[in-house]
This record gives C-alpha cells, sequence and structure tokens, in this order.
C-alpha cells in the first residue's frame, strides 16, 4: 500500500507517520512524505523503518521492532534534517 502525506511541520510529519503506523499494524507500509519542498518515501512495518530515502538518493533506516518512542524519536530526526536542509549522512545540504 502506497500513501501520500504533506506536512508543514515536523511535528505534523511525526504524527501523520505515526498515525498511518497504528492503522496499517502487521503490513508494509509505503509512503511519501512533503515537508518543506523535500520528499522523503519511507518502507516501514510496524514500529521498523527499513528504509528512509531523500530524493538525492541517500537513506538510513531504523532499528526493528523498536519502542513507539524511539520510532517517533528516529522520525523526528529524520523530518528535522530534512526540513533543515541537511543530508542523512554526511550532513551535507540536499538543497
Amino acid at each position: 500500500m502506497k500513501m501520500y502525506l504533506y506536512a508543514d511541520t515536523v511535528d505534523q510529519a511525526v504524527d501523520l507517520v505515526n498515525k498511518l503506523r497504528k492503522n496499517h499494524k502487521g503490513t508494509w507500509v509505503f509512503v511519501e512524505v512533503t515537508l518543506g519542498g523535500h520528499v522523503v518515501k519511507l518502507k516501514m512495518f510496524n514500529t521498523w523503518v527499513q528504509r528512509a530515502q531523500v530524493m538525492d538518493g541517500r537513506y538510513e533506516s531504523s532499528l526493528m521492532d523498536t519502542s513507539v518512542k524511539d520510532f517517533k524519536e528516529f522520525l523526528n530526526g529524520l523530518f528535522t534534517r530534512i526540513a533543515d536542509g541537511t543530508s542523512f549522512l554526511t550532513g551535507g545540504n540536499i538543497a
């Protein structure tokens, strides 16, 4: 299942993805989140983000079977870097 979400703030992006997780427990979810003009693609299962990819091709993932708190902290860090315009692995600018 592929979905598209649009968020104005980091907190809104985290909340929307977490609600999606709660509504689709036990299934793979593919979602594109647009935040601040940047798009991130997520492939996730429950609290595991197997792949988070920004449009510059860089990606990262979370640990498997984490707590909801850790899941939300991962998303917060991910979306904060996107909103700030910094890359995942290098910390470089993605704009």
